[in-house]
């Protein structure tokens, strides 16, 4: 499955809840302001790349907010045509 999640931990309960509910098979894909996740030393960085989730940002979103030397080094950065990618080898997906 595929969880696109687009709001910044910060200030909506998504990236919690997708992380609940995301069995360990899951892609998450980081877009907008929820790359801020990504950022090293961060909580949710080590909760994200603790789990065994594939996690990917989307590289538009991190270079927007200048956020490129701030992620986590196991952070994965993909382009628009990757998620598209991702998008075609899971049928099912769910936004957050």
């Amino acid at each position: 499955m595929l969880h696109l999640v687009k709001h910044s931990p910060y200030s909506r309960q998504a990236l919690a809840q997708c992380l609940d509910y995301a069995p360990s098979n899951s892609a998450i894909v980081l877009i907008s302001d929820a790359v801020v996740a990504g950022m090293a030393g961060s909580e949710w960085a080590t909760r994200l790349f603790t789990e065994t989730h594939a996690v990917y940002l989307l590289k538009d979103d991190v270079d927007a907010r200048g956020l490129g030397d701030t992620l986590h080094p196991r952070a994965e950065l993909i382009d628009m045509h990757q998620l598209v990618d991702l998008s075609a080898e899971h049928v099912t997906q769910m936004t957050w």
